[in-house]
């Protein structure tokens, strides 16, 4: 149907923009990278792309918020198990290696991702709370953000740098930097 803004005709050419856009971050910085660019790219003119985003941030939202919102389908949400949640998480990033590595390399909202880890934040937060012995909620945040920092960052260099790593290895690694098992080490050696 013409003039319907989500037809056939009006997808493939959000796909064709969006491909092309991600085609260009292999490149470039997304502050780097112009509406004409995108536009020559994806064999359109500027006022085809404006009909479907602001500018080139925007299209990385859309983008973003689109991929977050089909993990979180994916996932497991009734009662998540940590390990078994973070690793169906890596597995679909694999699945998905290119665009999650450009996703968590330039996001424009820390919501989206955030979104993920509430899912899982609860059981993290419980954890926390019984091995360190608190229940003190500035703390227990303050745990889960350094975990969630450090998860990030390491899933970050797994996808740029050691591709041939597991997401049961990544896993496993950050099992064992989890600050629950470093204050169960600590605990030991006094």
């Amino acid at each position: 149907m013409v003039g319907i803004k989500n037809n056939r005709r009006s997808q493939m050419t959000k796909k064709i923009i969006q491909q092309e856009f991600l085609q260009l971050l292999q490149n470039k910085a997304l502050d780097a990278i112009t509406i004409t660019e995108i536009a020559q790219a994806a064999d359109i003119n500027r006022g085809t792309f404006y009909k479907y985003y602001t500018d080139p941030r925007d299209l990385m939202n859309q983008i973003e918020t689109e991929f977050f919102r089909d993990v979180l389908q994916r996932l497991n949400t009734e009662q998540p198990n940590f390990d078994s949640w973070l690793e169906n998480l890596l597995v679909i990033f694999v699945e998905n290696r290119q665009l999650a590595t450009i996703i968590l390399l330039n996001q424009t909202k820390e919501q989206n991702f955030n979104s993920l880890l509430k899912e899982i934040k609860p059981a993290s937060i419980a954890h926390f709370s019984a091995v360190f012995d608190t229940h003190n909620e500035a703390d227990l945040e303050l745990y889960f953000s350094y975990f969630i920092s450090g998860a990030l960052g390491c899933i970050k260099t797994w996808l740029l740098q050691y591709p041939k790593k597991t997401p049961q290895e990544i896993v496993q690694i950050l099992q064992s930097s989890f600050p629950v098992n470093i204050a169960q080490q600590l605990k030991l050696n006094h």
